[in-house]
């Protein structure tokens, strides 16, 4: 087996514009079996188990046929029963519905249902907060159609910021009607956001020291991959760290939850604070761990056995092993916005997208192709990779195992280089790798539907940050046959012909 003696790497990751889409955190489709109005909810990561509670008036036992339709955003919802009242009353036990919702993680959300009114002109809806028993109306008397046809209501409710990230929402719509001995019919009650929190990290590819073995937690925000182990970074700022602890690069993480960056060497570890100071631990056999002093850091870098770090004035500093003056011959300069270090060389990024490198150079990696459209680098054992502006790759080096071999397109938006292999992040949350795959550190965990959203190539072993954790998608109408539990990471399926879904054992990695 190929003793693995490489490092690295940093993640850049491209901040895409336009805004982010919605996903699916709950939805109640009453199904076939009209006897139980509060079938299990279908859900998409949602935190917890949403619930819906119906109430007052006389509940139709026999249900009401719902018709196929297309809503407003134009998904296909097919023929399923309805929550129906036949009695809706003002007075009384009036007709309603409550959500019961953890949205810890979540922002922007939405509220949608179908409906079909005999004579209900309109009602109300309502939210309530931390079990305070204060309800705060949203909408009143808000009119509704009543021609006995299916409609659809939609809500945006981002503006209320009160619901947002918090462990116990209640949503309710009540008043139904106010003329008595009328039908309400809705179906399809479906509730919609945008995933605040990071995301789930897998790993993949050699796990001889446990660098697989990732952290459980759904709240990270960057990952960096070494030789045998890994570093991540969490939304709260405080670290994790998982793999080879030889030199104590896992264990003597610091704690406080004032970070901002990660980077991973070979037996080493590095971490940015907010105020711009530095920390690195574990091997300092090349004096590693001497970070320089003084504040306003802005990015840093690790290699095998030496580090890269960028001042907010633009200059850099480097320290540790300097054999092939990879430390030593650091331009200098004002005008450097990002840096990448690999085994024994160092690359830098200028402002004018330009690129810089110096070090070992017996694969031509010190050898930067010309242009000032870069945006982005990585550095491996002695490949690089760097991102154009119009989302091409480029690499250089070491193309020993096709490691330089980068794929074709322009959508990219991340690049990782590992030893001797590379990855590299498209737009659409997809991922590609190539080069050396003796671990199998190339190959991408399929069959399931993964939203990549960061990326880091270790030695032998990949690693990725993934905004879902494993995603059903299901065909026809939401109806029972089907069960998504992303808290406990199972799918339950009674009939593989209504679902498109693998096995639930191969909800990979889980």
């Amino acid at each position: 087996m190929r003793k693995v003696v490489a490092s690295l790497v940093l993640v850049f990751l491209l901040a895409l514009g336009g805004t982010a889409n919605a996903d699916l955190m709950a939805i109640w489709d009453f199904g076939p079996d009209s006897s139980n109005y509060t079938e299990d909810v279908t859900t998409e990561r949602v935190i917890g188990v949403p619930t819906l509670s119906l109430s007052g008036g006389d509940i139709d036992d026999d249900g009401k046929n719902g018709t196929a339709y297309t809503d407003a955003e134009g998904t296909f919802h097919a023929a399923g029963q309805g929550a129906a009242w036949d009695d809706v009353k003002v007075t009384g036990a009036d007709a309603e519905w409550i959500i019961t919702i953890n949205t810890m993680g979540w922002e922007n959300i939405a509220i949608r249902w179908d409906y079909k009114s005999e004579k209900s002109p309109s009602f109300d809806l309502e939210y309530e907060v931390g079990g305070s028993g204060q309800w705060i109306r949203i909408l009143n008397n808000h009119p509704i159609t009543d021609d006995w046809s299916w409609h659809s209501f939609r809500y945006d409710l981002s503006s209320i910021s009160a619901i947002e990230d918090n462990p116990a929402v209640r949503l309710r719509m009540l008043d139904l009607d106010r003329d008595g001995n009328d039908k309400f019919v809705f179906d399809n009650l479906e509730l919609t956001g945008v995933l605040a929190f990071a995301g789930h990290i897998i790993a993949w590819g050699d796990n001889e020291h446990g660098e697989c073995n990732v952290p459980d937690g759904r709240d990270f925000a960057t990952i960096a991959a070494g030789g045998s182990h890994n570093v991540a970074l969490k939304t709260d700022g405080t670290l994790a760290a998982r793999g080879d602890d030889t030199k104590g690069q896992c264990s003597n993480a610091p704690v406080g939850d004032d970070f901002v960056a990660v980077a991973a060497g070979h037996l080493h570890s590095l971490a940015l604070k907010s105020d711009g100071r530095l920390a690195a631990w574990g091997d300092d056999t090349w004096g590693q761990l001497n970070v320089p002093p003084g504040y306003d850091f802005t990015a840093i870098a690790a290699g095998n056995y030496h580090n890269l770090a960028l001042h907010s004035d633009g200059w850099l500093a480097a320290w540790g092993k300097d054999e092939f003056d990879q430390c030593r011959d650091t331009p200098a300069g004002t005008d450097f916005v990002a840096v990448a270090a690999g085994r024994w060389h160092s690359v830098a990024l200028k402002s004018d997208g330009s690129l810089v490198a110096w070090g070992w150079d017996y694969h031509g990696q010190c050898d930067v192709p010309l242009g000032n459209d870069f945006v982005a680098i990585s550095a491996g054992e002695a490949h690089n990779l760097a991102l154009r502006t119009d989302g091409t790759l480029a690499a250089w080096g070491d193309d020993s195992y096709d490691e330089c071999n980068v794929p074709d397109g322009s959508d990219f938006v991340a690049i990782s280089a590992g030893y001797s292999h590379s990855l590299a992040l498209r737009a659409d949350g997809t991922l590609a790798a190539w080069g050396w795959n003796d671990h199998g550190q190339c190959d991408v965990p399929t069959g399931k539907v993964f939203d990549f959203i960061g990326i880091a190539a270790g030695g032998g072993h990949s690693v990725a940050l993934t905004s879902k954790i494993c995603t059903a998608s299901i065909i026809g109408d939401f109806n029972g046959d089907c069960k998504v539990d992303f808290e406990d990471f199972a799918i339950f399926c009674f009939s593989w012909l209504e679902c498109n879904l693998d096995p639930p054992e191969a909800c990979w990695p889980h």
